[in-house]
């Protein structure tokens, strides 16, 4: 994976370990298949080691290009998916690429809104803006988890009792989009 740690995003040639290397699926371009090297592995793992199970609440705050694609998966595994973005300009498109429901963070509390829909078993943000974070990991079931793969670089404002034993117990990370080794899955999963 190019990185800061190992340059070559832009180049027009790289060399890298056969194991960074994945098969394109026949009949398919170069094109079509890059978004999944990242974007779709990056959401794909994120789901897919979750915990969640199909008929699993689900949401995605951020329909970008992170978001498109995780909302997509979150449909296409089996979840029911809950889109969260800013702006009624969203949920056209949310809405089209699967999620059974939308949230427009601008006019109501996304927490909120997840614990009256009886809350969710995953939260994978995608969004840049980690502010909103704090106030969604109230929307979280007991035992659910709040997964970061998109961020702004700024500290997470996440109070520690929200995260603590007890009743309610969640847990936090971040996710980077793995190895070459779990990559093989996502192509093909998308492609069908």
């Amino acid at each position: 994976m190019t990185s800061p740690g190992y340059p070559g995003g832009w180049a027009t040639t790289i060399t890298v370990p056969a194991n960074a290397l994945i098969r394109i699926p026949e009949g398919r371009s170069m094109a079509e298949a890059a978004p999944f090297g990242c974007a779709g592995v990056t959401t794909f793992n994120a789901l897919r080691c979750s915990g969640a199970e199909p008929g699993d609440r689900v949401a995605v705050l951020g329909i970008g290009g992170l978001g498109h694609l995780a909302v997509q998966f979150a449909a296409a595994m089996g979840f029911e998916a809950v889109a969260i973005a800013r702006g009624e300009d969203k949920r056209k498109d949310a809405l089209e690429l699967g999620a059974h429901r939308y949230i427009d963070s601008s006019q109501e509390d996304a927490g909120q809104a997840l614990r009256d829909m009886g809350g969710c078993r995953l939260i994978l943000s995608t969004a840049a803006s980690s502010k909103p974070l704090a106030g969604l990991v109230d929307g979280l079931v007991p035992h659910g988890c709040l997964t970061v793969v998109g961020f702004d670089g700024t500290p997470l404002q996440l109070p520690l009792d929200k995260l603590r034993p007890g009743s309610r117990p969640r847990t936090a990370l971040a996710r980077h989009n793995g190895t070459g080794a779990i990559r093989p899955p996502c192509l093909p999963f998308r492609l069908l």
